[in-house]
């Protein structure tokens, strides 16, 4: 084997086992100082001005600040396999996103 394919496969292997660790690791609720926090749990900050959603970049790390001006609808639904039931993280339609939760199915 070449150098080039030695490293393809160092690197698949490498991304093989940190990939599924960090994708899986819990978004963490963060210290909060602020008072004009209205609402907190593990997924969600409600602010007077805005929602600030953990876990929604690629598990724990990112975090995803959302003005309510930019809100355009907020609509609950039953879920079910074709409206996110068993998806953990990410979009199926590309005008949804669901954020990471686990324990969503």
């Amino acid at each position: 084997m070449d150098s080039g394919t030695v490293l393809v496969l160092a690197l698949i292997v490498v991304f093989g086992m940190v990939l599924p660790v960090v994708l899986f690791i819990p978004a963490a609720k963060r210290p909060v100082s602020e008072e004009s926090l209205l609402y907190q749990d593990r997924y969600l900050e409600v602010y007077h001005d805005r929602l600030v959603i953990s876990g929604y970049y690629f598990g724990p790390f990112g975090r995803k600040s959302v003005p309510f001006a930019e809100v355009e609808k907020v609509e609950a639904v039953d879920l079910n396999w074709k409206t996110g039931k068993y998806r953990l993280q990410g979009t199926g339609d590309f005008r949804t996103w669901f954020a990471q939760d686990l324990s969503r199915p």
